[in-house]
């Protein structure tokens, strides 16, 4: 059990879905995302008479933050403009409740108004996401953002709403509304090598990564989230070889009777590819087809998962 000091350093409490107590995303989903779907927008209603509407039902207290992450998720959009002017956009509580389009800290702002309505304690974190393989390796590529943390009887879980909604392009400048109810409550590990906090205090565990570890790490998708498939301690998010050389990256499994096909995609192409499952690991072998640097997606059964970041040479010419 990992200890780690909150706020001033008074409490000891625990922290992650895998580290804490599980949560069963589809039970929820029909219990509560239901109920948030008849819901709707509310759009004109004060924040708190959506709350209330979730107090009504009587959910628990993780029944009660899945309502409020995903009537956020389902009736906000990702801004990028205010994304690139945060100074000209009004990210506050009101303010994303007023124009459901802010960027991830209008998100972050609003889910903790809302807990703190439902009387569930929860922070705002700032820090870094990692979304692209292109920015492995590389701060000036990672994008600027904000999440939340709650504490749900003494254990504090990660929560984006932002990311829940869906998802940018490279650049920032185009977003594709997709729910995703993986980044509430996400394991621990997977978090953390796509959120990367200000302060390291928000990483809640006595063995932290480093800015470096984080930037040099897999993207990983949210099918790897929900299908709980973790890359082994060491895998690299770029991969250095020669074209038409391979490079083995390793996997540990949850649940090896879910996969039922491996592929890599390639400029948007995904070809099958060469692998084994032994035991509770999967071995991929990733291709280089040519040289140059350019994204690699690890796909499970034609989803992507795993993104890296291919670096490959010609090889020498012999005489």
């Amino acid at each position: 059990m990992k200890k780690f000091a909150i706020l001033m350093g008074v409490c000891l409490l625990l922290l992650g879905q895998a580290d804490g107590q599980p949560i069963n995303r589809d039970i929820l989903g029909e219990k509560v995302g239901r109920f948030v779907d008849s819901l709707g927008p509310m759009a004109g209603s004060p924040l708190k008479d959506v709350v209330d509407s979730f107090k009504a039902r009587k959910f628990n207290e993780t029944e009660m933050a899945y309502g409020i992450y995903s009537w956020i998720a389902k009736n906000v959009s990702f801004n990028t403009k205010a994304y690139h002017h945060p100074g000209a956009s009004n990210n506050s509580a009101s303010g994303a409740l007023n124009t459901r389009s802010v960027s991830g800290e209008g998100f972050a702002n609003l889910f903790k108004a809302m807990c703190d309505l439902a009387r569930i304690q929860s922070v705002v974190i700032d820090g870094t996401a990692k979304t692209h393989p292109y920015s492995i390796g590389d701060i000036s590529k990672a994008q600027r953002h904000s999440w939340n943390a709650v504490n749900i009887r003494n254990t504090w879980y990660y929560v984006d709403a932002a990311f829940g909604a869906g998802y940018t392009d490279r650049k920032v400048k185009y977003f594709t509304t997709e729910f995703t109810d993986v980044w509430f409550f996400t394991n621990r590990s997977q978090f953390l090598i796509s959120h990367f906090p200000n302060d390291k205090k928000w990483q809640f565990a006595d063995e932290q990564i480093n800015k470096s570890q984080f930037l040099q790490a897999p993207v990983v998708s949210p099918v790897a989230i929900k299908t709980e498939v973790f890359y082994q301690d060491g895998t690299r998010g770029r991969l250095k070889g020669k074209k038409g050389d391979c490079k083995r990256v390793v996997f540990e499994l949850k649940k090896p009777a879910d996969i039922s096909r491996v592929g890599v995609e390639i400029n948007e192409l995904n070809t099958a590819a060469d692998y084994y499952i032994d035991g509770n690991q999967l071995f991929v072998d990733v291709p280089f087809p040519r040289t140059g640097k350019y994204p690699i997606i690890v796909t499970l059964n034609g989803k992507k998962a795993y993104g890296f970041l291919a670096e490959v040479v010609k090889k020498p010419r012999r005489y």
